[in-house]
């Protein structure tokens, strides 16, 4: 495979590191509780050296810089899940790209994901609705959760132990993916119209997928319309797998249930949009999982590591599968 071993650095020769990502720069201590393990490591932002020095970049979704004087970098590490969009600068093909992926990336998707699902289930907005009218009224009694249908899109770093969290609340859960593998207590499957099969009769539909030539606008009309009327839908991973036109049409005739949106194809969303009128939708601004930027070091200090070692960083992207 191209590009699958950096150059070993010489001994005693600093390595210029590139911090591209808004997101850490209020966060000097992380800087330098890497600096201080990594030996010769110097983590810059972008302009303090020139571009021809930088040897590794680290970046994230925000990042907006042109890596095309970047000449020299022999990796480039994402903090973002999704790489999309890192994948759209024309990256070089010998250059590395991996994902710096974290225990809290997970822990916290897994909490997003419960938090409107149970959020649903048990009535919160409405009991919120009460409360703000200083009204008790009792609620009619509802059946448990457990035993409802759900469908997780995407069954890698996220969404299998997604899954496994909604089996365990008593789901019946399928799980769909490029290539179905075997997840115990998960039934697994692949193809289309397996999943047009499965979201017939789903209760919950949530999205954790990477964004591909294959799954764009993969949950358009026709998959939406397949939908039962109590369904909800969750997209939680990117933004370009859904038609959001498809999906606010459908709300506004109410044939869908509810909806919630961590990610829009126009971020941030503009107060004038449309999409905030959309009856039953919810749209949070992104952030159904952002580790602390501490969670973090572990992985760059094993990923530079490893660069450093010569040796490949873990969690490399596929650049013909686009994850």
């Amino acid at each position: 495979m191209i590009g699958t071993r950096a150059v070993p650095v010489a001994a005693g020769a600093i390595r210029h590191v590139l911090m591209a990502a808004p997101s850490f720069d209020e966060a000097p201590d992380f800087r330098a509780k890497i600096e201080e393990v990594v030996p010769n490591l110097r983590i810059v932002n972008a302009g303090a050296v020139p571009d021809e020095l930088i040897d590794i970049v680290i970046c994230d979704d925000l990042c907006a810089f042109d890596p095309s004087g970047v000449t020299n970098a022999s990796a480039f590490l994402s903090l973002s899940l999704g790489v999309d969009r890192l994948l759209a600068f024309g990256i070089r093909p010998h250059v590395q790209i991996a994902r710096l992926l974290t225990p809290e990336h997970q822990w916290l998707m897994r909490e997003y994901v419960a938090d409107h699902l149970l959020g649903a289930q048990r009535r919160s907005e409405i009991a919120k609705g009460q409360h703000a009218e200083r009204r008790w009224e009792c609620m009619p009694p509802q059946a448990p959760m457990a035993g409802r249908k759900a469908v997780v899109m995407g069954m890698g770093f996220l969404g299998e132990p997604t899954a496994l969290l909604l089996r365990n609340f008593g789901l019946i859960v399928t799980g769909w993916s490029r290539t179905a593998r075997p997840v115990p207590g998960i039934r697994c499957i692949s193809g289309s119209a397996a999943l047009s099969e499965a979201v017939r009769d789903a209760d919950y539909l949530i999205s954790l997928l990477p964004l591909t030539n294959a799954t764009r606008r993969l949950i358009g009309p026709t998959l939406l319309r397949s939908l039962s009327s109590r369904a909800m839908l969750i997209n939680a991973s990117r933004a370009g797998c859904l038609d959001e036109r498809a999906l606010a049409s459908m709300l506004r005739e109410g044939l869908l249930a509810s909806a919630v949106l961590d990610v829009i194809d126009e971020e941030p969303l503009p107060a004038d949009s449309p999409l905030w009128d959309v009856p039953n939708l919810l749209i949070t601004p992104h952030s159904a999982a952002v580790p602390r930027s501490k969670a973090y070091i572990p992985a760059i200090v094993d990923a530079l590591g490893r660069l450093i070692d010569g040796r490949a960083p873990a969690h490399l992207v596929d650049r013909a599968r686009g994850y």
